[in-house]
């Protein structure tokens, strides 16, 4: 008898863009290369990981990088383009939340609300679900992947239904 794992769960796809703009046009050139928009640090994961890929340009200025995070003054609600809300433990920069329209990550690594005028870094963001399992042996692993040259055992992530290029997880 062979067993499969299966897991399914959210993946995330992070981009620094080191060129300096507004909030709006941040968000136009996040999209105009492929993701969804700025990006949503709605978990611990995708804060630390976003941590991580800007610690080199968050080192070397202030000016702080636009992520996915609005405010709605219809609904006096701070939240992420996703519609999820910040968590209570968020690492906000000042201790009230400020009434502004875009969400600012600063070189500590707190957030901020900004008006989103002022020239500023981006980081680019694109979230999705994803199914992930493991091959029964090389030859189905090899016909799920698409490549040859890939070790048994290891999971590709599937994105709609097809294998996401470069993209494994370990089991």
């Amino acid at each position: 008898m062979m067993m499969l794992a299966i897991v399914t769960g959210k993946s995330f796809n992070f981009h620094v863009i080191e060129t300096l703009q507004n909030a709006t046009e941040g968000e136009q050139l996040c999209r105009e290369m492929s993701y969804d928009g700025l990006a949503i640090l709605s978990s611990p994961e995708m804060y630390n990981y976003a941590l991580t890929i800007t610690h080199t340009l968050r080192a070397s200025t202030t000016r702080g990088m636009y992520i996915g995070l609005k405010y709605s003054p219809e609904t006096a609600v701070t939240h992420w383009e996703d519609g999820t809300l910040p968590a209570a433990d968020t690492p906000w920069k000042d201790a009230t939340v400020a009434q502004e329209e875009f969400g600012l990550l600063f070189s500590a690594g707190l957030l901020r609300m900004t008006k989103g005028r002022y020239h500023r870094y981006a980081l680019c963001g694109s979230a999705g679900q994803y199914r992930c399992r493991a091959a029964a042996n090389r030859r189905e692993f090899q016909s799920l992947c698409g490549h040859s040259s890939i070790l048994h055992g290891v999971c590709p992530v599937m994105w709609s239904g097809q294998p996401m290029s470069g993209s494994r997880v370990q089991l």
